[in-house]
């Protein structure tokens, strides 16, 4: 690029008309601001259907990175799932383990308990 050119222009895709359809108010009549978009893309040559089509295809790579989060999320809930699992078991053993120790505790230590082990 030489020293007079103008930078490369970023294509007019569903990205730039989601930021244009984000910067008018469209709460009192979309489908106005929707037509009066439509109309002025077309004064600049560019074309609606180009946008609809770029739409569709950022539709397909979102819905598969969505697939894949997804995908990834299910694994991980499998996982929290066995390790919640494990907690339960392990914190109902300690439990009951600590049970045992306190009653043979108050057995050892009981006045008169000469049979047990001190």
């Amino acid at each position: 690029m030489s020293g007079g050119e103008a930078p490369p222009q970023k294509r007019f895709g569903i990205e730039r008309a989601i930021e244009l359809m984000r910067s008018l108010p469209t709460d009192q009549n979309p489908a106005l601001v929707a037509l009066v978009i439509a109309k002025t893309l077309a004064a600049v040559d560019v074309p609606v259907s180009h946008i609809i089509e770029d739409a569709g295809a950022k539709q397909k790579d979102l819905e598969a990175k969505l697939e894949t989060a997804r995908a990834a999320c299910a694994v991980l809930e499998t996982e929290i799932e066995l390790h919640v699992d494990e907690i339960v078991e392990l914190e109902a053993f300690l439990a009951e383990a600590m049970s045992v120790v306190e009653r043979l505790e108050h057995v050892r230590n009981a006045p008169g308990e000469s049979v047990m082990n001190r």
